[in-house]
Formats: C-alpha cells, sequence, structure tokens
C-alpha cells in the first residue's frame, strides 16, 4: 500500500477525484439506510491507497501543482539479471529483450516499479517475452491474460520454458507456483 501524506487540504482534494458511484448502489441496504455514500474509494479518507495506482496518484499530484517526494520503505533490493540474452534453449530478439527491459527497467516517480503490459503483435513472441520477465528475477510472478486462445498457447508453451515453476489457475484447476498464468475473468 501507498499513502498521500499532505495533510486535510490535500487528501480533500484527491478523494473525491479518486472515487467513482458503484454499480447498483442504489440498492444497497447500507446505501438506503444513508450508512454509505455508493462511492468506491480508490483513496482512503487517510490517504492510502494500493501501490498500483501509483503512476495515477503521480499524474494527479503534478497536474495539480504539488510537490511529492516518495518515501520508499520496500525493499528494493531486488536483485536481477537484466539483460538477458536466452531462455531455455531459445535465443531472444532484440524486440523481445526490449520488451522485457521495458517492464523490469520500468520507474514512476524515479523508483523502480516492475510492472507493465505486454501489447505485443502475433509472432512477436509473447510467451519467451512472458518466461523472460520470470527469468530475470525469479520472484512470484502472475501472468494474467483475457484471451481464451492465448491462455491455450501460453499453456502449451511455459511448462515447456519454466518446467516445475509453472502453475495455471482456470476454472477446471488451481494450481500455484511461482510463476502462475490465469485468465481475468476466472479470478474476476
Amino acid at each position: 500500500k501507498g499513502q498521500v501524506d499532505g495533510g486535510s487540504k490535500l487528501l480533500n482534494q484527491i478523494v473525491p477525484d479518486f472515487q467513482i458511484k458503484s454499480p447498483g448502489y442504489f440498492w444497497s441496504p447500507a446505501w438506503r439506510s444513508h450508512q454509505w455514500d455508493g462511492k468506491i474509494k480508490y483513496v482512503s479518507d487517510y490517504g492510502y491507497f494500493q501501490t498500483g495506482l501509483l503512476p495515477q496518484i503521480i499524474a494527479w499530484l503534478e497536474s495539480k501543482g504539488y510537490e511529492y517526494e516518495i518515501i520508499e520503505n520496500r525493499d528494493t533490493d531486488i536483485p536481477h539479471k537484466f539483460p538477458i540474452k536466452t531462455v531455455g534453449e531459445y535465443t531472444l530478439r532484440e524486440n523481445q529483450i526490449e520488451a522485457i527491459g521495458s517492464v523490469v527497467l520500468n520507474k514512476v516517480g524515479g523508483i523502480i516499479f516492475p510492472r507493465g503490459i505486454i501489447a505485443a503483435s502475433t509472432n512477436a513472441g509473447k510467451t519467451l517475452i512472458a518466461a523472460g520477465i520470470f527469468k530475470v528475477y525469479k520472484k512470484p510472478t502472475i501472468l494474467l491474460i483475457n484471451n481464451k486462445t492465448l491462455f491455450e498457447q501460453f499453456e502449451d508453451e511455459l511448462p515447456t520454458l519454466l518446467g516445475d515453476y509453472f502453475g495455471v489457475v482456470s476454472s477446471s484447476k488451481e494450481e500455484w507456483k511461482p510463476f502462475t498464468m490465469a485468465m481475468v475473468q476466472t479470478l474476476v
């Protein structure tokens, strides 16, 4: 979790800008009895937010002209081996190494923020890119996929690249491993 700590003036501005009306809120007994305003708050009244929102929080602060300082309490000494040239018996192409680097070397507000979306075309080697990101860190990784065809392709190819590190969460099985692949729809 992250926290915006800038006093009540800042919180009174940021909290409403990071909330939405909950779908179907008017059916909620809490809303009907005036115990809830029907809004989902992505920044709490105390300034807490999920770390995944950090890029949006920084963009908001900059758009409003606020100066900010990020105080990092995470263990940022995440050892990684990048750049890598191979995954299993396959040699990576330059564009694949670049795609891995776009996640591994990603920074937000000057701090390491190793997250990303692999938006690659057909035959770009998305399977190798995903396995390469895992190979760089060897840390618990989840790969979310929203396309059944791509899911089936990854399910066939990743075990040969990752071996016992590979697990799948789907409607028919739940096998959590250091590198776990799941359909977004299944997790929802």
